[in-house]
């Protein structure tokens, strides 16, 4: 009978020791415990939560095809398109996408128009979860809005910026600022059509449509063209001479912006 109650007191007294922290002699330490999932507001400070060492544009790297403010219903309303690659080497699968674009007046108090899409409205979650190097499209229109009359005064600027809120299948989060850029208040509040400056980056065939037709010019790499118009990821650019066709976003270099679009 004593050995059987024994039995009882040593285990006790054992898992009293590892609870203080008293590993037994010759025994492997005990693991370190976990710390709960944190939010992560700076850009450097996830590395020692999850091991993304930042959240900017080298971890997501954007691509801006356009952007715009433009007049709707008495309203100045922004928009923001392009692509995002997942650099980060980690498994994105929630989160959220948003834009900024501040206005400087000539003679007035600053105006901000504001968008956002979550990740889950581009199809990324648990199960379709966005891996690295995967290529993201997105297209953002404001939440907020400036009054229409707006667009009648001059401004100095608009400072455009596009953010980024991730979260990985362990729930740690980031957040950063991956581009800013200054966009042009007068042009973008036209409400023309897609319209920039693009280079060529290799040797290029323009087409008659978007979809293919056929080829109407063949452009050799470096030669400046004016896009005219935007069709998914297909450009339709005139040529110094005058001439239009389509080519991939691929073959051509736009400018530091984007373009600037309806």
């Amino acid at each position: 009978m004593r050995a059987v109650l024994l039995l009882p007191i040593l285990l006790l007294t054992a898992c009293s020791a590892l609870d203080s922290g008293d590993a037994a002699p010759g025994a492997p330490p005990a693991a370190a415990t976990a710390q709960a999932p944190t939010d992560a507001t700076g850009l450097g400070d996830l590395a020692a939560l999850s091991g993304i060492e930042s959240l900017d544009e080298g971890d997501l790297v954007p691509t801006i095809l356009g952007y715009s403010l433009h007049e709707s219903s008495g309203r100045i309303k922004g928009q923001i398109r392009g692509t995002l690659t997942n650099a980060s080497g980690h498994v994105i699968t929630g989160g959220d996408l948003r834009f900024v674009a501040e206005v400087g007046f000539d003679d007035g108090c600053p105006g901000r128009v504001e968008g956002a899409k979550g990740l889950g409205t581009l199809r990324i979650s648990e199960t379709n979860p966005w891996r690295p190097g995967d290529e993201l499209e997105f297209t953002i229109s404001s939440d907020e809005h400036l009054a229409g009359i707006t667009g009648e005064f001059a401004a100095s600027q608009v400072r455009w910026s596009l953010q980024a809120y991730v979260e990985d299948p362990l729930c740690w989060r980031a957040r950063g600022t991956l581009r800013e850029f200054d966009g042009d208040w007068s042009a973008a509040t036209v409400g023309s059509p897609a319209t920039g400056p693009a280079t060529t980056n290799r040797r290029v065939q323009l087409t008659s449509a978007a979809d293919g037709g056929t080829r109407v010019e063949t452009l050799d790499e470096g030669v400046k063209v004016t896009v005219a118009a935007v069709k998914g990821k297909k450009l339709r650019v005139r040529t110094p001479g005058g001439v239009e066709g389509w080519a991939s976003i691929d073959h051509l270099d736009l400018g530091p912006n984007g373009l600037t679009f309806q």
